[in-house]
């Protein structure tokens, strides 16, 4: 857990505890870390609901954690379930769940049980997948998935090693009988490498790459975060670049901290292809005047000086409906809440030419200081009258009526790496700074 310095004063951890080998042991020893500092180690389950009897296997999850003094919460994945992608639909469920409850509970820290067997599968994968350097750094041992840490502590230990502690603790697993059926990649991978000679070795060799690709990651993502230290992140949403920050970079640094934006504004799962992040770096180190371009869910373009980075308007996500007491997050970015809305019939939408024309007259000069691209991405909620409130822009339609809260920009990828951050006034610069 050193690694992963620095903790708060008596942390509070969440554990991500399905009920087997790994996440028992993870789940142990995290009790017994927060302990020693005065904090709490609390276990989630995750019950995605794919089997008939794994609403049980909870429930036996958790009276083996409460019987060794630790506190359980059951996630259950609701709504309908996809027939086809199921592990990957359910991965992406289960972090959703994780961290949403690591939010609401104020929890900052998640640990993960993923160990060394784990990253050799994943280096394996991603090399058959012809992945590049960074994703064949595997899995990073502190990463940041929208807004809450992601530890895991245990990446250098194999399984065997694991399972010798359970026993020796004496608290027996529950293990998941999808993690061996063939259907699955990664356990056909996990067969194949038991399938060779040194079984051992192979894996400890693949998980000691895979660390060493990880520094090599670590080295690009502070080069990157000091690069970026000359960016402007408006709570609106978008940044703002000096036209020198980019071109007078390497070409490598320059493409890595431009990918890096365009995954912090255009929240999309997968980054472009390698070919339009290119012709895009091209046109921004080389152009005096680029009249907007699209990639990554982006509008890019020069604008008064800077390079402006922005959401690409067709790429908004549609009307979403919000109730009073249930947060969302809006586009991959926005984490809204409703105030006032007892009613029902409210849904958070892009602002658009329609609603900015409804404005009032305070608001319609604060909606004209933004860059003319940004001003129809603003999240907006709207009611059967129409438009009701606009958060960033101070408006709503009547004092006593609903309004959107903007409880913070957060967006599925950091715009810095994990461990990093830009500091300093560069970050949420006045926006009058820049006029002047």
């Amino acid at each position: 857990m050193d690694a992963a310095e620095p903790f708060e004063t008596a942390p509070d951890v969440a554990i991500a505890v399905s009920g087997g080998c790994d996440s028992m042991v993870l789940a142990l020893l995290a009790r017994d870390w927060a302990s020693a500092l005065g904090g709490r180690a609390i276990a989630l389950t995750v019950d995605h609901g794919l089997r008939t009897d794994s609403a049980a296997e909870a429930r036996l999850v958790g009276k083996r954690l409460r019987a060794a003094g630790i506190e359980q919460h059951i996630l259950r994945w609701k709504g309908p379930h996809p027939v086809s992608g199921v592990q990957e639909a359910a991965r992406q469920a289960r972090y959703a769940l994780l961290t949403e409850w690591c939010r609401q509970h104020a929890v900052l820290h998640l640990l993960l049980a993923h160990q060394q067997d784990d990253q050799a599968e994943t280096i394996l994968m991603r090399l058959a997948h012809g992945s590049g350097a960074s994703g064949l750094a595997a899995m990073a041992a502190v990463s940041l998935h929208e807004g809450v840490r992601l530890l895991r502590p245990l990446l250098a230990l194999p399984r065997t090693r694991l399972a010798a502690t359970l026993e020796i603790r004496g608290v027996a697993a529950v293990e998941d009988p999808s993690n061996s059926n063939p259907r699955f990649e990664r356990v056909r991978w996990r067969r194949a490498l038991g399938d060779v000679a040194d079984v051992d070795r192979t894996r400890s060799s693949l998980a000691a790459a895979a660390s060493a690709m990880g520094d090599t990651r670590a080295d690009s993502d502070r080069a990157v975060a000091d690069l970026l230290t000359g960016a402007v992140l408006r709570p609106e949403g978008y940044l703002l670049l000096p036209t020198a920050l980019l071109s007078g970079a390497t070409a490598g640094l320059a493409q890595a901290a431009l990918l890096r934006c365009l995954l912090a504004i255009g929240g999309d799962a997968h980054p472009p292809r390698r070919e339009g992040l290119e012709r895009l770096l091209g046109l921004l180190r080389h152009a005096d005047r680029l009249p907007g371009r699209t990639l990554g869910g982006c509008r890019v373009m020069n604008w008064r000086g800077h390079v402006l980075i922005c959401r690409e308007a067709a790429a908004l996500v549609p009307a979403i409906p919000i109730r009073a007491k249930a947060p969302l997050v809006w586009d991959r970015r926005f984490r809204l809440s409703l105030e006032g809305g007892r009613a029902g019939g409210f849904v958070v939408r892009p602002l658009g030419a329609a609603g900015r024309a409804t404005l009032g007259a305070d608001a319609a000069a604060r909606a004209a200081l933004l860059p003319g691209p940004v001003r129809a991405t603003l999240p907006a909620l709207y009611d059967r009258q129409g438009l009701a409130a606009v958060p960033h822009l101070g408006w709503r339609r009547g004092p006593n009526g609903a309004t959107l809260r903007l409880d913070g920009w957060q967006p599925r990828h950091p715009l810095a790496p994990a461990g990093f951050r830009p500091t300093g006034e560069s970050c949420f610069t006045a926006f009058a700074d820049y006029l002047e």
